[in-house]
């Protein structure tokens, strides 16, 4: 089910395409099982967490931007349903962009039939970070989620690489937030004197709020990551800005606090 929520005068609306558990120590491996239980709820009684896999629809100066497609119809994926129940039509969107290249960020971009391939939202540009682009298509055996859902944009000529600083619109602008994957992107967005952002896979649970030296086995770079990660949460909590987390608990919609002497998740 989406949630709608304002900033300002854009709208986020968050969208989950799926949710799988996937084992806390594999995430965290260097964060030894019992200090889980300083943490009560976060994790099941298996072990597990339990992610979220989030996009969002960003509505801002007339213009539909939609963060992410999640994984797709290969891991059954929701997202298209939940579009349509938030009113959205395919060809609404006027952008697609993606936070980061990594399988679970892209797996709705295109459709396949009859050995013909098509861009899944008609009317939209691609808006792909040039350094995950680079380094993900010089790999020598790049995924098969990468081949089948992110090279064919650039035959089609629908994709436009953009970095950090791209203006999307008055109210949206890309922040360079590398450390994930090299070209990791957030969204900011600033109307009417209020702040929000799309933080993609800066931090990957409400823990990093405080735990944020925490290294996860995804982050391409981990000192980078953790650099970012400190950054980013540190003015994100300062400025009291609406976030929408991929992994996060859905929504996945909340604000960075300060309770009880530490930062902490506060979900809206």
């Amino acid at each position: 089910m989406s949630r709608s929520v304002s900033v300002g005068a854009a709208t986020v609306i968050a969208l989950s395409d799926t949710e799988r558990p996937y084992a806390a120590r594999e995430v965290y491996p260097e964060v030894p099982d019992a200090t889980w239980e300083q943490y009560p709820g976060s994790v099941t009684d298996g072990g597990d967490l339990l992610l979220n896999f989030g996009c969002y629809l960003v509505r801002a100066d007339g213009r539909n931007v939609l963060v992410d497609t999640g994984w797709g119809p290969s891991f059954q994926g929701k997202l298209l349903d939940e579009l349509a129940g938030a009113g959205v039509a395919l060809d609404d969107i006027d952008a697609v962009i993606f936070t980061h290249l990594h399988g679970d960020h892209i797996g709705w971009n295109l459709a396949h039939e009859d050995g013909a391939v098509r861009p899944r939202f008609p009317r939209a540009r691609y808006l792909v970070p040039e350094a995950d682009w680079r380094h993900y298509s010089a790999q020598p055996e790049p995924s098969a989620m990468f081949r089948e859902q992110m090279l064919p944009l650039d035959a089609l000529g629908v994709m436009d690489l953009i970095g950090g600083g791209h203006v999307l619109s008055p109210a949206l602008t890309t922040l360079a937030t590398p450390g994930h994957t090299p070209g990791h992107l957030s969204l900011a967005i600033s109307s009417n004197g209020a702040r929000g952002l799309i933080l993609g896979d800066v931090a990957i649970t409400p823990i990093e709020a405080h735990e944020t030296d925490w290294h996860n086995r995804f982050d391409w770079d981990r000192e980078i990551a953790r650099a970012t990660r400190h950054t980013v949460l540190d003015r994100l909590e300062r400025e009291r800005a609406l976030v929408g987390a991929s992994h996060f608990p859905a929504p996945g919609l909340g604000r960075f606090v300060r309770a009880g002497g530490r930062r902490v998740w506060e979900r809206i």
